[in-house]
């Protein structure tokens, strides 16, 4: 049991330095204020892994890596939340990681108890950056309106509301959110497969 217990503790160990790794490397690819990121991956094969815990877990790990970033600078968008709002900024980054990693932890956990742990995974692939955008945007929209019209702004877009709204939908949700939703739902199952498939081998 001890064995097991060291051997889990690792492997989350593993999984963290993941999600510091595809946050670290997501700052250097950018559409925008905004990072192109793979770190809902590891966040999703942890909640498969070990429950929503650790899901909740890795995504605070996520959480912690982009507030870090807000405040030194490496994601630009970030930091214009970090001088518009500190504290609010810093909410924002956990809430949205915390919950992405719980949610999909929650759906493996259920869909396991209920033998379809493919269809599990699946769904939590599509819950976690569901769930990590629009946690976001509720904040953007409802309490950082100077730094969306700035943003929109920088896209070439208006600050009437439709503007922003063109924006949100053109600028957010179609380039960012559609490529970690698609990148997401893609290569967790992929990466769960290759999981069970070594368990096997392990046996």
């Amino acid at each position: 049991m001890r064995n097991k217990n060291i051997v889990k503790m690792v492997q989350i160990a593993m999984l963290i330095a993941l999600v510091i790794v595809l946050q670290t490397l997501g700052t250097f690819f950018k559409v925008g204020p905004f990072p192109f990121s793979l770190v809902l991956i590891p966040i999703v094969v942890g909640g498969y892994l070990f429950g929503a815990k650790t899901g909740a877990l890795l995504g605070g790990a996520f959480g912690v890596m982009a507030l870090v970033y807000s405040i030194t600078g490496g994601d630009p968008g970030g930091e214009m939340m970090w001088i518009a709002n500190p504290w609010l900024t810093a909410v924002v980054c956990l809430v949205k990681g915390v919950a992405a990693g719980w949610i999909s932890g929650l759906l493996c956990t259920l869909f396991q108890n209920k033998n379809k742990p493919f269809l599990g995974i699946v769904l939590a692939s599509m819950a976690a950056p569901i769930v990590n955008t629009g946690i976001f945007l509720v904040f953007l929209t409802t309490c950082y309106n100077s730094t969306l019209v700035t943003w929109a702004a920088g896209g070439g877009y208006g600050s009437s509301a439709w503007e922003l709204t063109r924006y949100i939908l053109g600028g957010i949700v179609l380039i960012n959110f559609g490529f970690e939703f698609v990148t997401t739902t893609v290569f967790s199952p992929a990466t769960k497969r290759i999981i069970d498939a070594l368990k096997k081998t392990n046996r």
